[in-house]
């Protein structure tokens, strides 16, 4: 974000650092990067009027921060940062926080020992946890259980405020009051590679089963995970007694080809990526709020928001 500041300091601390790893670009590259977005480029009106350079300067922005997320799926991999001796072990088996049990105080952020983490990064972009975390915070600790998983690279951050906002319509919930074997459906998101697919399926007489998977495109699984959403519906109350989310990191092309191959219904995806829960509510969850849950957490997801803004 402050890179074209940087390059125009020349007092800056960085500045001469900045200068030699925008010459390490190659000319090739700084042009490929600018015939992809030659459009936008000409539209923008940056401090820097040199197109050419003003793209070395975007492209150097973006190999950065690729460079940060590659570095953050390996920690996350590795299970960081539960390394830390700070946490003393207030963390399950999955790696989740209870906010209740261990004392932390969980708004926009977690503060833990005077230091502050995010709730943990679904998938690569920086901002993408602020609205489930928002949605998070709405529930009614007296009535759910809510644990958490910190972001590895989330500490001692500086807090935004985004003033776009997420909600749904009413909903009539007869189809799945009235399901008796599987609802399950696939959205396509061209030319970006991206699919969604989501899945009802009864399990015992009284529930019924929502689960939903967001694959990026090949070209990104070393950037990002999938977005996993995971719900269990009670018929009897219309309430939710259990959702949970999660990223799914398919950290080889061989694991997200296979992947890709089969069915969220089918049984043999068990197992193919590494499963990193971010999040898990347990008790009494309105259905309103389980939509909210799941718009929020799918954040830029345009069709799933459409398809529960019709959901009958």
């Amino acid at each position: 974000m402050h890179l074209e500041d940087i390059y125009l300091d020349n007092n800056h601390l960085e500045h001469q650092n900045l200068i030699e790893d925008l010459d390490s670009i190659k000319e090739e590259d700084v042009l490929k990067y600018y015939k992809k977005h030659e459009a936008k480029l000409k539209s923008l009106n940056g401090k820097i009027q040199d197109v050419m350079l003003y793209s070395r300067i975007l492209l150097l922005g973006e190999l950065i921060e690729d460079s940060i997320f590659e570095d953050r799926i390996k920690a996350l991999l590795d299970n960081k940062p539960y390394d830390l001796k700070e946490f003393n072990s207030i963390y399950d088996d999955e790696f989740l926080i209870d906010v209740k049990k261990s004392n932390i105080k969980f708004l926009n952020s977690i503060m833990i020992n005077n230091n502050k983490y995010g709730l943990c990064l679904p998938i690569n972009r920086f901002n993408s946890s602020y609205w489930i975390t928002q949605e998070l915070n709405k529930l009614d600790l007296k009535k759910v259980d809510l644990k958490i998983r910190l972001d590895p690279f989330l500490r001692n951050f500086t807090d935004m405020c985004y003033t776009s906002t997420v909600f749904s319509k009413p909903l009539n919930w007869s189809n799945v009051l009235n399901l008796k074997n599987e609802d399950k459906g696939l959205f396509k998101n061209y030319p970006a590679g991206e699919s969604t697919e989501y899945l009802w399926k009864t399990r015992k007489e009284n529930e019924v089963v929502f689960t939903c998977e967001e694959l990026p495109s090949k070209e990104n699984i070393h950037l990002r995970g999938s977005r996993y959403f995971h719900a269990i519906f009670e018929k009897d109350t219309g309430k939710f007694k259990h959702c949970d989310g999660s990223i799914i990191i398919y950290d080889n092309v061989k694991k997200f080809e296979k992947r890709s191959k089969l069915s969220i219904d089918d049984n043999k995806i068990k197992g193919i990526g590494k499963e990193i829960k971010l999040f898990r509510v347990d008790g009494d969850i309105p259905k309103e709020q389980f939509v909210s849950l799941l718009t929020s957490y799918f954040y830029w997801n345009y069709d799933l928001w459409n398809y529960c803004e019709n959901l009958v």
